[in-house]
């Protein structure tokens, strides 16, 4: 009996710590299955670790094309000749790495705030009963998701020379400008930004005990607020340029 015992534990070790490494993968095509064993076994650091790398290297391989995006952009240009700089070499290789740094920076803090508005939602609004670790880490896996589907369009952009490349509805109205509002409001209806929120929507409504049509409001709202805000800041832009 004691054997037994010792054995099972063994095997639910070794099947917990593959966990968040499995999760990477089961997350596209059994998301339902992996979220039930990531309730009783939320996973922060691995997921964290790899979504920070995907961003990175996605930053990594398009610097120069939003570099070259930055420079040309009518606002930059005006403050550069309001300042009197010139665009050098030099220049441009500062602002590719601000570029990484920053825009990794930023990035890391995608999950943190999907969850915490996840957090505010589900148990203030919906009263139910869900920890920020949880939801955080449905909200990595979720972020692994949307990053690494996302690089599919990577190689497009390299080959087109520009970042107006999109599975949204942007590509109707790519004359208006990658940094104006309708372009930035029209990108947020992708077909990877849906696939995240059916997915993360599912990992709520686990966490939660929620049906699943609750799981995706909440899903909408959280991640939702975010595109509001990330359009919002878009439209700031546009009036202070």
């Amino acid at each position: 009996m004691e054997e037994q015992t010792l054995e099972q534990t063994s095997t639910n070790s070794k099947g917990s710590s593959s966990l968040s490494i499995r999760g990477v993968l089961e997350v596209f095509y059994k998301p339902m299955d992996f979220f039930k064993e990531l309730k009783d076994n939320p996973k922060i650091l691995v997921p964290y670790v790899v979504f920070i790398l995907i961003v990175f290297v996605s930053l990594f391989l398009l610097s120069e094309l939003i570099v070259e995006m930055q420079v040309n952009s009518p606002q930059f240009l005006r403050q550069m000749e309001a300042s009197g700089q010139v665009v050098t070499p030099e220049f441009k290789e500062i602002m590719k790495m601000n570029t990484l740094i920053f825009g990794t920076l930023a990035m890391a803090l995608y999950p943190l705030l999907v969850a915490a508005f996840a957090l505010f939602f589900g148990n203030f609004v919906f009263a139910g009963k869900g920890s920020f670790k949880k939801l955080l880490s449905v909200a990595l896996y979720g972020g692994i998701l949307f990053s690494l589907a996302g690089m599919i369009v990577i190689p497009m952009m390299l080959s087109k020379g520009s970042m107006m490349v999109s599975f949204s509805l942007a590509v109707l109205v790519t004359d208006f400008g990658i940094e104006s509002i309708i372009y930035t409001a029209l990108s947020k209806i992708s077909i990877f930004h849906i696939w995240e929120i059916i997915v993360v929507g599912i990992g709520f409504a686990t966490i939660y005990d929620f049906p699943r049509n609750k799981g995706y409001m909440l899903a909408v709202l959280s991640v939702g607020l975010i595109s509001i805000i990330h359009i919002g800041m878009a439209a700031l832009g546009s009036m202070i340029g």
